[in-house]
Formats: C-alpha cells, structure tokens, sequence
C-alpha cells in the first residue's frame, strides 16, 4: 500500500487509482488490483490476496523503478536515517483520512531519547517564527495544526523523495527559490534549535499515562537483553517448559504474552490461579460493553450480524443466523464480565 501511495503522487501515469461510491480515490486491495488488469474476483481469500499484492508490487516495480527502489530503500530505519542526514531539502508525503498531502521540508532535529523519531520543517513557514521558541513552546508547535515541524517515524517507511520531485500543490513551491534557500541554510545553520526540537519530541509524550492494554505498551521500549534471551528460549522448548521461563521474564509486557500463548495452546499446565486469572481477562474482554475498546466484542459481533442479516437471504441467512447462535452460546459460557 506504501508503494501504491507514493507511486500514485510521483509516477501517476504507473497505476490507476479507482474511486469508491464517495468518489473518493481507494487503494484498497480489491479494487486497486481490477484497476490495475488484475483478475480479483475472490478477494479476502488469503491466496488470492497474497497473489494480487504480488501482482500489485511487481507493476509498481515495473512501471515505476525509481520510486520502487526508494520505497524499498525506506524499509531499512538506518537508511532513513541517512537519507535524511544527507537531504537538505527532499519532498515528504503522508496519506490522511483518504487524502494524500505532501510538503517540501528540510531536517530539524531527532529525539535524543529514541533514534528513530526525526524531525523536519516544513518551509512554507518562515522558520524565523520559530527558532527563538522555547523547549515548552516546540512541544505545543508539534501538536498544532497546520504543522510547522513534523515527526518522522524511520521505522514506519516515509514516503521520501527528491526535492525536485515535489508533486504540483506542495505548499512550499509557492516560496521563491532564494528563500526556500535561506530557509534550509537557517535551519542547518542551528544546531541548538535542532537540539530543542528534539527534545521537545521526547517531551512531548512524556506525561502520559500509559495504555492499560499491553497490545499497545509493545513500543514503549526494548526488553533487556536477558529477557531477549529468554523469549528465543522460549520458543525452542517444549510447551512443559515455558510456564517457568515466562515466570522468569522480567518485562511484564512479553511475560504477559507467554502466558497467554501458553494459556491458548496449553491452558492444562498453567497454575490454577494464572489460569482463573486469564479466563476473567477473556471474559472481560469479549462481554465488555464499550463500544470504543479497539478490539471485536460479542456484543459488537452481534450488531454486525444484525446489519448483515437485514439484507440477507437464503443460504447467507441461514449462516448469519448460525453465526449468532454462536455468539449467544459463546457469550453464555464465559458468563459475567
């Protein structure tokens, strides 16, 4: 999708981008790859899909060499990295809420407490406005809207390419050449701004209060090295033995995942109360009733299926109405959240 998205703004003649019943482009999978020659006609099956995203990279690949080659340089985080150190102007592109932005920035900084969060500036803005502000006033600037200075994540493939390159609507072309110059030479000429810039990214989330799902604590930070170790172990002994090496993690995040796999596959060599202790966590989680909890509920599922079946007939009735009998029996056996 990453390689569709910057093949669609820096080499358009390569794909076609269908638009869905909003007439808004889509680069969902089965209707990107029919727009594109591909005979999709089982989609969401897991081969068919597979074999439609391999059809989709070799076009791009194919018909847009360069941007394949800077995408695929983009997947590596030291060679963002680089790319960026070396770049004193290049063109950034993101993709929001079904629309594609990009803008002409130049690097202002890096986060001294986590090496693959960058910083850029956007020269549209003039970056006189902003190189006196303190740490505490960068921070709200990077949580404003429109962005002055954006985040850029090494590790999440940016869309990165040359400055000459910037697709016609990018704000900063309205800028005439000599001041974009004087713009970069500013930000490059600054080393302290850079250095508040980058503080102000570690600042700037630093006061939150951390997720109480450990599905989303997986990026908070590194396990050491003794427990990297022991999660390889963990996964070359037999099922006997991993109840002891998950009690020996120390990161609760990854101790809390062995037990769950052990819980899943093996739920019989589980102490009794590590055992009673995830069977009311699932319980807790498939029957709650918060509607904004990011994961699939019983009582979500049953919604959907009430959707479904308000226009379903025959033989998909009849499985629909299977399917809820499933989830009331499910819902039944767990019992009280």
């Amino acid at each position: 999708m990453r390689v569709a998205h910057a093949a669609s703004v820096y080499a358009p003649d390569s794909i076609t981008v269908p638009v869905n019943d909003s007439g808004k482009e889509t680069f969902r999978l089965e209707l990107l790859a029919p727009a594109n020659g591909y005979n999709h006609d089982e989609a969401h099956e897991a081969m068919a899909d597979v074999e439609a995203t391999i059809y989709m990279a070799r076009l791009a690949r194919d018909r847009a060499p360069e941007i394949w080659q800077a995408m695929d340089r983009a997947t590596a985080k030291n060679e963002v990295k680089e790319y960026v150190a070396a770049q004193s102007m290049f063109s950034l592109t993101e993709r929001y809420f079904g629309r594609t932005y990009s803008w002409l920035v130049t690097p202002c900084g890096q986060n001294p407490e986590y090496d693959g969060q960058l910083a850029v500036f956007d020269l549209y803005f003039d970056p006189d406005e902003y190189r006196a502000l303190s740490i505490e006033e960068l921070v709200r600037v990077l949580g404003a809207s429109p962005k002055a200075i954006r985040s850029l994540r090494a590790n999440g493939q940016p869309i990165m390419m040359p400055a000459d390159a910037a697709p016609e609507g990018t704000k900063a072309l309205a800028v005439p050449p000599d001041e974009l110059q004087r713009r970069v030479e500013v930000i490059q000429g600054d080393p302290e701004f850079q250095a508040r810039v980058g503080q102000a990214q570690a600042l700037r989330f630093a006061d939150e209060e951390p997720s109480p799902h450990v599905e989303e604590r997986i990026y908070d930070g590194f396990p050491n090295a003794t427990d990297q170790s022991l999660m390889e172990q963990f996964h070359n002994v037999d099922w006997a033995d991993r109840v002891a090496l998950a009690d020996r993690i120390e990161d609760p995040r990854v101790s809390e995942f062995a037990y769950r796999l052990i819980y899943f596959e093996r739920p019989d060599l589980l102490p009794a109360a590590k055992s009673a202790t995830l069977n009311a966590w699932r319980a807790k989680r498939m029957l709650a009733e918060d509607d904004a909890v990011p994961w699939m509920t019983i009582g979500k599922a049953l919604r959907e299926t009430d959707d479904f079946l308000a226009n379903a007939i025959g033989d998909e009735a009849a499985l629909l109405g299977e399917v809820k009998d499933f989830l009331y029996d499910l819902a039944e056996r767990l019992g009280p959240a």
